[in-house]
């Protein structure tokens, strides 16, 4: 196996897929980059055994085979030398390991043999894929809305991910929606995908898989992206990069029962001015967990104290209150992050000071938000 390409372009594919290694693994060649040299191309490969990364790039020079190298030796090599310079990697028949040249410079690292590298179930073929086709910009509206919401605790699996699954929209247009909940706040999002052939299954996105899938995403591109759902897997191509992964296997919780239909109280206010005033009363709150009382009235005060001292700040302008005067408690925290995925307006809509919150984007119909209340 030998290729000789631009530094610059092997750096920028092996950093492309770095974030498919796993810090907490046991197992040396899960710390490797596959590097297959093929006719048709270079393919460099890196896997958790769950989530799979790949990259294509053209090289100057090759010569067909494969080795595994530890990818983060190899970087560390490669960005010691210019990025504009021309290297070489490849196997010294001698030894067996995998020599990186540049110049005057050499670096020997260690070598594992192509067939101990992992390779992942389900691959695409052996099942009919269902692919769900949207903008690069909107499938990132699509993950990035929820992905805040989604639980850490692994005691419940199957709230560490998003979870997508097709829905009836307005006049019964096939929509796609993703979820995300932590039993304290939940979100979701849904849009109308460009294709879908058919309904797919619901699934799971680990959340991993979104925070890599979002890496890769240009939120400001219209390019079509279509992600493919076979059995337990899901894969995405962006651009030359293609990634792929298990899904969470599990039930999701039927959501939809912890969403308030009767809200008889709808607050309004400007959503940037919203959030300021939560973290100006929330500054002086030590511990984040403790919680912000919310008092819709005339007006909006939102208050915080603990043994440090109190802190009070309101909104007034743009406000407005249909209904009658409540007082509820929320983590600061959560209310921040639910604003950071809203537009201009925000609505708040309140039945009593125990039951949860739904809180609405104005401007966009497509995206949900319920925030748990807290005992002040």
């Amino acid at each position: 196996m030998f290729l000789e390409a631009r530094n610059d372009t092997l750096i920028g594919a092996l950093s492309a897929i770095r974030g498919a290694i796993s810090k907490a693994h046991t197992i040396p060649v899960l710390e490797c980059v596959l590097i297959a040299v093929r006719p048709s191309g270079v393919v460099l490969t890196a896997t958790d055994m769950m989530i799979r990364a790949e990259i294509r790039i053209q090289a100057d020079r090759t010569q067909d085979g494969s080795v595994a190298v530890p990818l983060g030796a190899l970087l560390e090599a490669l960005k010691s030398q210019p990025r504009d310079r021309t290297v070489s990697v490849g196997i010294e028949d001698q030894t067996g390991r995998v020599t990186v040249r540049s110049g005057k410079f050499s670096s020997h690292l260690s070598a594992y043999e192509p067939d101990d590298f992992p390779s992942l179930a389900g691959a695409v073929g052996q099942e009919k894929a269902i692919g769900i086709a949207l903008p690069q910009s909107r499938l990132v509206r699509l993950l990035k809305t929820v992905r805040f919401a989604a639980s850490t605790e692994e005691t419940r699996y199957y709230l560490c991910g998003v979870y997508l699954h097709p829905v009836d929209g307005p006049d019964g247009v096939a929509m796609v929606r993703t979820v995300a909940t932590d039993g304290h706040r939940l979100a979701w999002c849904q849009d109308v995908p460009e294709k879908m052939a058919s309904a797919p299954d619901p699934v799971i996105l680990p959340t991993r898989l979104v925070t890599e899938m979002l890496a890769h995403l240009d939120d400001k591109s219209d390019d079509s992206v279509t992600l493919e759902i076979w059995g337990r897997r899901v894969g995405i191509w962006i651009g030359n990069y293609y990634l792929t992964s298990t899904v969470i296997d599990g039930t999701y919780p039927e959501y939809a029962r912890v969403i308030p239909t009767d809200h008889p109280n709808t607050a309004r206010m400007p959503a940037r001015a919203l959030e300021h005033c939560v973290q100006a009363a929330s500054s002086v709150i030590q511990e984040r967990s403790k919680p912000v009382k919310m008092t819709f009235s005339d007006t909006l005060t939102v208050a915080s104290q603990d043994e440090r001292g109190s802190a009070v700040d309101v909104v007034e302008e743009g406000y407005s209150l249909r209904g009658r005067r409540t007082e509820i408690g929320f983590q600061a925290r959560y209310v921040l992050d639910v604003l950071q995925h809203v537009g201009e307006t925000v609505e708040f809509h309140l039945h009593n000071e125990t039951a949860p919150a739904v809180v609405r984007d104005v401007d966009d119909a497509n995206k949900l938000f319920v925030v748990m209340p807290m005992r002040v």
